[in-house]
């Protein structure tokens, strides 16, 4: 058993496994230096990983602590030297060139994680931050066990508060250095911790963080809800909308399957996006499609909803002089096909254009004129196909041929001398 702040507490074994090596994260303040000193009397297989941002005029000597206090104890220690960053958000070019460190050291090492000093304090900022933005149905503060690129991450330090770090330090005598930056408000979580967590006492923080696991033990079984709901309905990555809309959590049923989509970013699907989704989804008469972050498009067609990533707007327009065969990307000419994409031309009917559809386009077909965009309904065509699919037109500028789709009613009977393969 480990003694932090007068209470003993069994700290980091559940997680941990003692016949495996792990990296420690370590910058020389009393919360990793704790977790160093813990997990060295514990006689854990530890390598320590440090980095030197050379952002304060004196990280050198945070470099110099830890690495005395390895040298002393032959504990295996690594250093990353960091001079220059991009512009824009210093916090997580930190992270990134941190974690990216350890996972360099994990596997040039073969060890089975890395561990780190996170602490209640920790958490509850985090919580304050997630509240702040507003964030809906995530899973509050921060989790003990995580992954980064495929490396296990542990936190076991999550039950004790900064101060019986602290506390274990001194009483321990492990040295240790601030960082007298964080006393500074230039960051986001500094302004946290030092204006906002500060004025809790220890008994509200407690309680802060005891309503924090109750929420999220109840998101869990919600998530758990969600996922086996999705799991039973989701066929080729398509719901049936009769369905979802029977469901009394619709809304977070759409926003889990939103969140599923590889490549859709969290943070963007927020609760007001998704009850937009659901009205218009209530509200379509007919096939809709619905713009969603970062070029995704929500799509209902014939019942069934599912999400893709939207194309790039374009349209193409070709002037086709003869019949000979020739591939344009989205379309081929050849001279030999299914009758379905084929149509019988004579001398007259060229030059042909072939382009994509435009609002109003008719054709004439054997029953009376039809719109094309009717007829892409009645073929069940997808919406995100109709708008690259080839229209023939004669050199009269009446349609002819919609592969797959229609012939113009003087065009049925021949033979075909052309084809056009989408």
């Amino acid at each position: 058993m480990i003694k932090i702040g007068g209470e003993y507490m069994q700290v980091a074994f559940e997680l941990l496994d003692s016949q495996k090596g792990y990296v420690v994260g370590v910058s020389g303040g009393p919360d990793s230096m704790a977790l160093l000193d813990i997990l060295y009397q514990a006689k854990y297989q530890i390598v320590v990983c440090l980095v030197n941002y050379h952002i304060r005029d004196d990280s050198d000597l945070d470099a110099v602590l830890v690495r005395q206090y390895c040298e002393d104890r032959k504990i295996p220690y690594f250093e990353h030297q960091q001079f220059e960053y991009q512009k824009g958000n210093f916090e997580a070019q930190a992270r990134t060139i941190r974690y990216d460190f350890y996972h360099r050291i994990y596997t040039s090492q073969q060890l089975a994680g890395v561990v780190l000093a996170h602490h209640k304090d920790d958490y509850l900022e985090t919580v304050l931050m997630q509240k702040a933005r507003g964030m809906q149905d995530v899973l509050l503060g921060i989790r003990e066990v995580s992954m980064y690129r495929k490396m296990p991450v542990y936190r076991p330090l999550m039950s004790c508060f900064k101060e019986e770090l602290v506390d274990y330090c001194q009483s321990h005598q492990v040295t240790y250095r601030i960082d007298y930056t964080n006393l500074e408000n230039t960051y986001t979580r500094n302004y946290y911790r030092n204006e906002i967590l500060s004025r809790y006492t220890k008994e509200e923080k407690e309680a802060l963080y005891l309503e924090t696991l109750k929420a999220n033990q109840a998101l869990r079984k919600k998530e758990k809800m969600a996922d086996t709901w999705l799991a039973q309905n989701l066929v080729n990555n398509q719901l049936s909308w009769e369905v979802l809309a029977k469901e009394n959590e619709q809304l977070y049923l759409l926003k889990r399957y939103l969140w599923q989509i590889d490549g859709m970013p969290k943070d963007k699907i927020s609760n007001a996006l998704v009850e937009g989704c659901l009205k218009t989804l209530k509200n379509a008469k007919s096939n809709v499609k619905i713009s969603l972050p970062v070029n995704f498009v929500l799509i209902k067609e014939y019942d069934n909803i599912y999400v893709t990533k939207l194309k790039k707007s374009f349209s193409y327009h070709y002037t086709i002089e003869d019949a000979t065969p020739k591939d344009f990307g989205n379309f081929k000419i050849t001279l030999d096909g299914d009758d379905r994409e084929g149509i019988a031309l004579t001398k007259e009917d060229f030059p042909l254009t072939i382009r994509t559809r435009k609002p109003g386009d008719v054709m004439e077909l054997s029953y009376g004129k039809k719109k094309l965009s009717r007829l892409f309904i009645d073929a069940k065509v997808p919406l995100m196909d109709r708008d690259a699919w080839p229209v023939v037109l004669n050199c009269r500028d009446e349609i002819i041929l919609v592969p797959k789709i229609a012939k113009n009613k003087h065009y049925l009977l021949a033979k075909p001398t052309l084809f056009v393969i989408q």
